[in-house]
């Protein structure tokens, strides 16, 4: 989804998020484990997916991994 990427990309701005945001309703469940157990719907669902996205904007957008073992 392209308009997911935007606010993924490490250019993103509030903007992008709001906009995002704008296409869901206010009640939306999701599930970040571990914090989340389930994908419950919460009435401020919208308002704690914000939180968690701009915590994260213009972070984490590169990984670095190394494979131990192939087994």
């Amino acid at each position: 989804m392209k308009i997911s990427h935007g606010v993924n990309h490490r250019s993103s701005i509030v903007k992008d998020i709001e906009y995002y945001l704008s296409l869901l309703i206010d009640d939306i469940g999701h599930q970040h484990l571990p914090f989340d157990s389930d994908d419950s719907r919460n009435s401020d669902g919208k308002s704690l997916m914000r939180k968690g996205m701009n915590h994260y904007l213009g972070r984490h957008t590169e990984y670095k991994g190394t494979l131990v073992s192939v087994t």
